[in-house]
């Protein structure tokens, strides 16, 4: 499904439909489709077509087109993701033998169940979702005419296209790209993730700014996908690699009919970082590929992300927009716009490693300063990312490399540091200090964050280097009520204070205009006395794959997070429920996720929390209680409820 023309004023959008209809009986058939387009959350049909009859030879397939027109649509975008659903259904015709029986369908025809048995799952590579849910009345059928099949394909209108001088346009205007790269793994449950889990890590990137999600470097699932169609998130799907043996073209094929008809997708990535990028080899290999991409889908564009070779041999001139894996800025920018025709954008860049809640790098222990000071040559800060496309928007924007550190890959460190220093957010979601800078440029209200921590005992008098990140025009700087200073923000860099340590609190002012706009504060913690608990939601789903995200904090006895605390926490059930993975984002921990206890980090950990499927029952309440030795313990109360309709 595509929407091929978008009235400027509004008023109209074409909706373009191609139907691929398969006959997989042994004798030639004869069958019409019908298509019908309606609001996603239900109601009457906005417009409808109904195509000619067409016959069908045995074990035979083809295409019908239709065209709808939609009255003034809602147009899709990552602020407000309108979506519509489309509902084809394939109608037989009948011969008259077949009309009278079909008139009075026996039980085993009238049965949607043996109806759907009879049908052939043979849509592997189908654009559409299947609906395997007939209502009653779709197993009928009236004289000379069968419904045989039926399809809902949720869609949305929008328009996308890169130009080189203006970048990304969606809608017809310019749209920088806010985006990171991900891979698909979380705390407590490697890359099995329930879907609760996937909206869970997108809502976390979209509160801190992301309008668009990289897949690295596979193609996502398909929950996730839904998902960035609901919540509004730019996807550049990507191909696992450049392979264009009949295997890889494949997967290929596999990845865009699957896929396509999701508004979230807007760039099929062909490749990331391939040996042969820049070869005469690599660009056959290329070519072949991003050839079967636009047969598949010509509405989206294709691109391949280049850590080299963007300007050697006719490689990159083999896909539509050309992506720089680090090569935005420095001398590799000075190569790019060398090609002023090119359409291009920043595939993965930034590679910022730190280690929340650590102010050193510390090799034996696996910690990386959150000061940035153990960046790969590669590396630089978010902030100077996206300098580069405020300074070119024709780069047309960025995704960070990582919105979420992930196991493997411990630059700068080895074994047995086990997990990347890379993400914004630790592996359970927690924001590092860097995830302020990106929220400071990514998001319009006024934003002012202070690091590092307040609890240096022993370095009394001893300066302590201060960093704010922020969007307001300017910074105060308070240490127990007397004014240190204030400073004007110059681009997108942290302003930075010395300051010699006293116990206390440390007060940052946002200013814009000398009006106070915003205010955060570092006061030093006493001892660990209690547990805070909070879940991302109290009521859940009781068929068994909902998660409650349960985060953990070891508090002292004013509420104030102790920054180094690393008390044992153990969790107690009681309902049907289990504790599904735990975590606390330590890249060095070596515990197990799979546990009823997991040691704070920095102050911190998480649980994962599994309502059992009900069975007879409408809902179930589930109690959790964290208790540590010396604490005092937390308790929480989440419902499990049964979805109306459910059976036992």
């Amino acid at each position: 499904m595509t929407t091929p023309d978008i009235a400027a004023d509004g008023s109209n959008a074409v909706v373009a439909v191609a139907a691929n209809v398969r006959n997989e009986s042994d004798r030639a058939r004869r069958f019409r489709v019908r298509t019908s387009l309606h609001p996603k959350a239900g109601g009457d049909a906005l417009a409808a077509t109904l195509s000619e009859t067409v016959a069908l030879s045995p074990y035979s397939a083809t295409e019908i087109n239709q065209r709808l027109t939609l009255a003034f649509p809602a147009l899709w975008t990552p602020e407000q993701p309108n979506l519509y659903l489309a509902v084809s259904a394939v109608e037989e015709i009948l011969d008259r033998e077949e009309g009278r029986s079909a008139t009075k369908p026996d039980a085993a025809s009238a049965d949607p169940a043996a109806m759907a048995a009879e049908r052939s799952d043979a849509s592997e590579d189908a654009d559409e979702r299947r609906d395997r849910s007939f209502e009653p009345g779709d197993a009928e059928s009236h004289e000379g005419v069968r419904l045989a099949d039926r399809y809902e394909t949720v869609f949305g209108v929008r328009s996308i296209a890169f130009a080189a001088e203006r970048g990304f346009l969606l809608n017809g205007k310019p749209y920088p790209i806010r985006g990171t790269s991900n891979h698909q793994d979380f705390a407590g449950v490697g890359v099995a993730l329930p879907d609760a889990l996937i909206a869970y890590k997108l809502k976390l990137l979209k509160e801190m700014g992301c309008n668009a999600y990289r897949s690295a470097h596979h193609p996502p699932t398909p929950e996730l996908l839904a998902l960035c169609d609901e919540l509004g998130l730019l996807v550049m799907n990507e191909n696992r690699k450049l392979d264009s043996t009949p295997r890889g073209l494949d997967h290929l094929r596999r990845m865009i009919l699957r896929d396509r008809n999701h508004p979230c997708i807007i760039l099929w990535s062909l490749e990331n970082e391939e040996v042969l990028e820049g070869t005469a080899t690599g660009s056959r290999i290329l070519k072949r590929m991003a050839g079967e991409a636009r047969r598949l889908d010509p509405a989206r564009p294709t691109s391949a992300a280049m850590n080299h070779g963007w300007h050697e041999g006719d490689y990159a001139d083999q896909v539509d927009v050309v992506g720089y894996n680090y090569g935005h800025r420095g001398s590799a920018a000075d190569g790019r716009r060398r090609f002023p025709r090119r359409a291009q954008i920043g595939s993965e860049s930034a590679s910022y490693t730190t280690t929340r809640g650590e102010y050193a790098d510390d090799p034996a222990s696996g910690y990386a300063s959150a000061y940035g000071t153990s960046i790969p040559s590669w590396g630089c800060s978010p902030a100077v990312s996206w300098q580069a496309v405020l300074d070119d928007p024709s780069l047309t924007g960025v995704f960070l490399w990582t919105g979420f550190d992930y196991r493997g890959e411990p630059t700068p460190y080895e074994w047995p540091c086990i997990n990347s220093h890379f993400g914004i957010m630790d592996t359970c979601g927690f924001p590092k200090d860097v995830y302020y800078e990106v929220q400071a440029m990514w998001t319009p209200e006024p934003l002012v964050h202070v690091m590092p921590h307040w609890n240096w005992a022993g370095r009394e008098g001893e300066e302590i280097e201060i960093w704010t990140y922020g969007n307001c025009d300017s910074v105060e700087l308070w240490l127990n009520g007397r004014l240190l200073g204030e400073q004007a923000r110059e681009g997108l860099s942290p302003i930075k204070w010395a300051v010699p340590y006293e116990r206390g609190t440390l007060r940052a002012i946002g200013k814009n205009g000398g009006v106070r706009a915003a205010s955060a504060e570092r006061a030093t913690a006493g001892a660990a006395s209690r547990i805070v608990l909070e879940a991302d939601r109290t009521r859940l789903g009781g068929d068994g794959t909902d998660v409650a995200v349960l985060r953990v904090s070891v508090v002292d006895a004013e509420g104030r997070i102790v920054p180094t605390a690393d008390s044992l926490i153990r969790f107690e059930l009681s309902g049907p429920a289990s504790v599904l993975g735990v975590g606390n984002g330590n890249p060095s921990s070596h515990e197990p996720d799979k546990a009823d206890r997991r040691r704070a980090f920095n102050g911190r950990c998480l649980a994962l929390i599994q309502p059992s499927e009900l069975h007879g029952e409408s809902s179930a309440t589930i109690r959790v209680k964290a208790i540590s030795s010396g604490l005092v313990p937390a308790e929480l109360i989440l419902t499990a409820a049964a979805a109306a309709g459910a059976r036992s």
